[in-house]
């Protein structure tokens, strides 16, 4: 048996997008660049899809995964050196639960165990699919979890999203890995 060693998730922002992470002498570089251990980074890929940039965009923000906490903590503290620009990291928040067939939030289950028989939309809080809504105007917009217009399901200004983000914020007492 072999233990797979943990990595560890670092948001990397602004990013300048002439940064390939195909290939393994970039990443080499960044190592060297940002004083890190050689093969301390795993692997590394852009958030949003290259198909839904904007044209004429420059930077974009990344998820480094590195190799334990001493590699993570010199991220976060430093930086990093990619294409000659020093970026910023920051350690990647966790996010309440949130089914996505009733779409409540903090949760004990996911859309493959729901109790629900019926697809809740995230957005306009009605009985489809999120994928087939129609609504498009922010004050027809309706949450599930408060039964409410004024805000998605999803949305980060929910109340039912802020109270569990907060709780999960009190509980996770490491500022650093």
């Amino acid at each position: 048996a072999v233990i797979k060693e943990r990595t560890i998730p670092i948001l990397i922002e602004f990013v300048p997008l002439t940064f390939s992470m195909e290939r393994s002498e970039d990443i080499a570089i960044v190592e060297n660049d940002s004083r890190l251990s050689v093969s301390s980074i795993i692997s590394a890929r852009w958030i949003k899809p290259e198909s839904r940039r904007r044209e004429g965009q420059k930077v974009a923000h990344l998820i480094v995964r590195v190799t334990g906490a001493e590699a993570a903590n010199k991220i976060l503290r430093d930086g990093m050196v990619i294409r000659s620009k020093r970026v910023r990291a920051r350690k990647i928040a966790r996010e309440p639960q949130h089914c996505l067939k009733c779409q409540k939030v903090d949760t004990k289950h996911i859309a493959a165990t729901c109790p629900s028989t019926k697809d809740i939309c995230r957005t306009c809080g009605e009985e489809h699919r999120t994928m087939e809504c129609k609504e498009k105007d922010p004050n027809r917009f309706k949450c599930a979890n408060y039964n409410i217009h004024g805000h998605t399901s999803w949305g980060r200004e929910c109340p039912a999203y802020q109270h569990s983000a907060q709780r999960l914020r009190q509980r996770d007492t490491e500022a650093t890995y």
